[in-house]
């Protein structure tokens, strides 16, 4: 629609997996990498820290060891939509993202409302911010991720 600009956006994945994500990178400060060290990694586009994922088979099982973000920021310049953005190098990444602010865990956590809580109680009610979290699991699930306000950057400044 042509008022696309100040709707609210929620975008999942990767611009491997979900193509409107690359229209929206300019807004975020993580890029996605591929090649070498890993098939997919995040990298930092200010501190050039890397974020790679790692797997490992314990027991038959599949252990990941992987990084996702949660970015929450106005669509464009002067605009009254909000995006957010759930990302990660791998599903693993993507899921603890939502996990981070809006879902349960694997045994029925509900650590989100209290990381929300942080988040507004530290930065305002309609902050512009992104954080970056690391995430473990198996083939079974994830574990619910966990952060602190250190880990949260504001985009306010950006």
């Amino acid at each position: 629609p042509d008022d696309w600009r100040d709707s609210n956006l929620v975008l999942v994945g990767g611009p491997d997996f979900n193509p409107l994500v690359e229209e929206f990178l300019d807004r975020c400060p993580i890029e996605y990498k591929y090649g070498d060290k890993a098939e997919v990694w995040l990298r930092h586009k200010h501190t050039e820290r890397e974020y790679l994922p790692s797997f490992e088979t314990r027991e038959h099982f599949r252990i990941a060891n992987d990084h996702g973000f949660f970015l929450k920021t106005a669509v464009s310049q002067g605009s009254r939509g909000k995006l957010v953005l759930l990302g990660g190098s791998r599903t693993w990444g993507v899921y603890g993202a939502a996990m981070l602010l809006g879902c349960r865990g694997i045994l029925g956590e509900t650590s989100s409302v209290q990381n929300v809580r942080g988040i507004v109680d530290e930065f305002g009610s309609d902050p512009s911010f992104i954080v970056t979290i690391k995430v473990t699991g198996s083939s079974d699930g994830i574990h619910p991720p966990s952060f602190s306000l250190e880990d949260v950057e504001s985009l306010e400044t950006m």
